[in-house]
């Protein structure tokens, strides 16, 4: 019946075996639970064909017993209908805006799974999280609150998605409501980390003079603004007066942390220490990160002890510096890292309840090198490489950090070891490698890798519209206008023209004022 469409015809006959097995009390040869399961996707296609909502209550009702969950009625829809045809996909949606529709879009344990996602710099589970709290949103009615957004405007800030919190701001705004400071303090931290780095600062200072009212928050953000743009003299005037505020005193000790003076750094840890400040594990970070960098070796495992002492949890940056430190002290006495070494270090992570997972590790190795230990993260990646550990995350971690220090023939040399290991290489992995080649001027190797692609017949399932942009940008800065008259090439013969962003047409744009010819379908869309 339900291969035939016959959706309400498998009601009456579920309404019917209700009765026949009240009225007997006799158990059927059928697995009820499966009759449970197709009763209710033949419940919610007779809501979709009217037009209605269906309700929960109404399909308990029905059934007699709980629902089945999400995942037993779309295994049964899979069973169902294999084809995945048109019918299929409407059902499926149906089922999924059912399911959302009785969530909450501001859960708490949803923002607490994306928010450890933020803490590992994981974007990805970020921007799931914030687009599936908009399906709950849309499903249920029930809007996103400032505390979701503020929150999902901060964990984008955390993974370089500033520009992404910003768009958040104006949902705020739009939405009637009247930003707390809560939103306006995320607010600054995010325009401070958009655009270019000269007009970071002016962005922020902008900001700021718009803001109703300050709070220590506020004060320790701006702290941290003032020593991206290496202005230590706005930061001494930020602090002045304000150290016994816990918050702004941890803010200022980063920050002389930041700027190398050792002995300054000393006597203000040493003054906070007077003061009975309690310190978060970003100001142990801070402090760990700073005695590593100044070789003050003896003073690591003492702060460590201090961490356990005092009851702070270590998190991915703690033992980002940790490796670091490892690693530097081995290279230090001429030694070489060992299985051992790892083995140890492993272990340490463990007892403090972090999960040493892909994530974990690519998380570290993307510490290292933003850190600039590039080293560091080579032997940690050389390691997991040995043990049969690197996966396809910590391949495309060594490889963005290697093009990001201009190591560009280790990094190309890693994505085709990548290929010939057999990993399944997606749009977002070529678009790394078009990314670092973009960025250290490699236009040749990208037109190679382009043409290769094309020859193949692998460019539509491979390239996405950042691949293109960087594509583009590559060629428009390096004048290589047979890169750009591919690139429009493999656009015009697979119809892709709609895919690229309004940054991408700008690029276009400029390539077409430096004389390149645009196909016609590109030049409609400028």
């Amino acid at each position: 019946m339900f291969k035939e469409e016959a959706p309400n015809d498998i009601l009456s006959l579920w309404v019917s075996f209700l009765e026949y097995k009240a009225e007997t009390g006799q158990k059927t040869h059928y697995r009820e639970q499966d009759l449970v399961k197709l009763a209710t996707l033949a419940y919610i296609e007779s809501c979709s064909i009217q037009g209605v909502k269906p309700d929960m209550a109404t399909l308990e009702s029905l059934l007699q017993t709980s629902a089945p969950s999400q995942g037993l009625v779309l295994s049964e829809l899979n069973k169902l209908l294999p084809n995945r045809g048109d019918r299929y996909q409407k059902i499926r949606r149906t089922i999924r805006d059912f399911f959302l529709s009785k969530r909450d879009p501001n859960s708490v344990t949803d923002l607490t799974n994306a928010h450890e996602a933020a803490l590992a710099g994981r974007a990805a589970p970020v921007f799931a999280a914030l687009g599936q709290a908009r399906d709950i949103a849309k499903a249920s009615g029930k809007p996103l609150t400032e505390d979701t957004l503020v929150a999902f405007m901060k964990m984008l800030t955390q993974v370089q998605a500033a520009g992404e919190a910003t768009k958040l701001w104006n949902e705020i705004i739009q939405a009637g409501i009247t930003p707390s400071q809560q939103a306006w303090n995320a607010l600054l931290l995010a325009v401070s980390k958009t655009g270019r780095g000269r007009a970071r600062l002016g962005q922020a200072e902008a900001v700021l003079q718009k803001m109703p009212t300050r709070d220590d928050s506020t004060y320790a953000t701006l702290i941290q603004i003032y020593v991206q743009a290496k202005r230590f003299d706005l930061v001494e005037e930020v602090a002045k007066d304000k150290l016994t505020h816990p918050i702004i005193s941890q803010a200022y000790l980063q920050a002389v942390a930041s700027e190398g003076n050792k002995v300054k750094f000393e006597s203000t840890l040493a003054k906070l220490k007077e003061m009975k400040i309690p310190f978060t594990i970003a100001t142990y970070n801070s402090i760990l990160s700073f005695h590593v960098r100044t070789k003050n070796y003896d003073a690591v495992y003492p702060v460590m002890d201090e961490i356990i002492a005092a009851g702070v949890t270590p998190d991915i940056a703690t033992y980002t510096i940790l490796i670091d430190f490892t690693l530097k002290t081995l290279r230090d006495r001429g030694e070489l890292p060992t299985e051992e070494v790892f083995d140890s270090f492993f272990s340490e992570v463990k007892r403090f309840g972090l999960e040493v997972n892909e994530f974990t590790l690519t998380a570290i190795m993307d510490g290292l090198s933003k850190a600039g230990a590039i080293r560091s993260a080579q032997d940690l990646f050389n390691h997991l490489q040995k043990t049969n550990k690197a996966t396809i995350v910590t391949y495309i971690s060594i490889i963005t950090a290697e093009f990001s220090k201009g190591r560009v023939a280790e990094a190309e040399s890693h994505f085709k070891e990548m290929l010939s290991e057999g990993y399944s290489v997606r749009p977002t992995h070529w678009a790394a490698l078009f990314e670092g080649f973009s960025l250290n001027g490699r236009d040749k190797s990208a037109l190679e890798y382009l043409n290769a692609l094309d020859q193949n017949g692998m460019a539509l399932s491979s390239l996405n519209k950042f691949s293109y942009y960087f594509l583009l940008r590559c060629a428009l800065d390096k004048k290589n206008f047979e890169l750009a008259e591919k690139v429009f090439e493999i656009l015009e013969k697979n119809k892709s023209e709609s895919v690229l962003s309004p940054k991408t047409l700008f690029t276009v744009k400029e390539l077409k004022d430096a004389g390149v010819e645009i196909p016609e379908a590109l030049n409609a869309r400028l």
